[in-house]
């Protein structure tokens, strides 16, 4: 199940803050925001995308210095591994799918945590500000 925040002037009032409380950096739009933690060192970011249900739908993943280093890499990796799998070498070749199952694993676990980390901060200012209101 996908997280979603409803498209409202309460939930854009939050967004705000959180970029002006400089809890988060980045751009807020009426289709879709884009925001990093104001922590270093930080590499991933937290999407929001305007489904047609009027509700933001979260995602994670790396930021975009980030996803081109990646993508070169995975490329490095995918060339080397067919090259192990022609070369017959499978010590290597298992090695190599442990490691990449390793650093997709790694991958997944921090994309869930920064979406945990947005939505509790999220909600921590959602009730602190409609409280006051």
């Amino acid at each position: 199940m996908k997280e979603t925040i409803t498209k409202n002037e309460k939930s854009l009032k939050v967004l705000n803050e959180l970029v002006s409380r400089e809890f988060y950096k980045g751009k807020i739009e009426s289709e879709k925001f884009e925001l990093k933690r104001s922590i270093f060192p930080n590499n991933y970011i937290v999407i929001g995308e305007l489904n047609d249900e009027n509700k933001f739908v979260l995602k994670s993943g790396f930021g975009s210095t980030i996803k081109i280093l990646s993508l070169i890499t995975n490329t490095f990796f995918l060339i080397l591994f067919i090259f192990f799998l022609f070369q017959f070498n499978w010590i290597m070749l298992i090695v190599f799918i442990l490691l990449c199952g390793i650093s997709y694993l790694i991958h997944h676990i921090k994309t869930k945590k920064e979406l945990k980390i947005f939505s509790k901060k999220y909600f921590e200012l959602y009730k602190l500000i409609h409280n006051e209101a």
